[in-house]
């Protein structure tokens, strides 16, 4: 899956590097579940750190769906500002990366396969 998202289609990879997709792929679940779940601590952390005021909006009469909506609109405008300042500093240091990347380590089947350019230099 991973490697198609890049470009490189995974019936026409050579087998012994099949595995490399299965790897990524995994790797790349753990790291999202693991985001989830501190996103999930810090918003408890959040609403414990504001049971004081929870209590008096209680006490003035606001519905548990108002004190709800009042958290989730904060929570969705964290995630809306943190994936709009994310998405710009991405723009903003892609400049950074050359467009085409000197592989010296990789053998020349799977350079010559991926569309990359082969570097002159031989390895250490």
């Amino acid at each position: 899956m991973i490697l198609t998202l890049v470009g490189i289609r995974y019936k026409e990879l050579p087998p012994e590097f099949k595995f490399i997709d299965v790897v990524i792929s995994l790797l790349l679940l753990v790291v999202i579940a693991a985001s989830f779940i501190y996103a999930i601590m810090a918003r408890y952390a959040a609403v414990l750190e504001r049971t004081q005021e929870i209590g008096i909006f209680r006490f003035l009469g606001a519905s548990s769906a108002y004190i709800f909506s009042l958290l989730f609109q904060e929570s969705l405008i964290f995630a809306i500002s943190g994936t709009t300042v994310g998405i710009a500093m991405a723009y903003g240091i892609k400049g950074c990366f050359p467009q085409r990347v000197r592989l010296a380590h990789v053998p020349n089947q799977v350079a010559n396969f991926c569309g990359y350019v082969r570097s002159s230099s031989t390895p250490p």
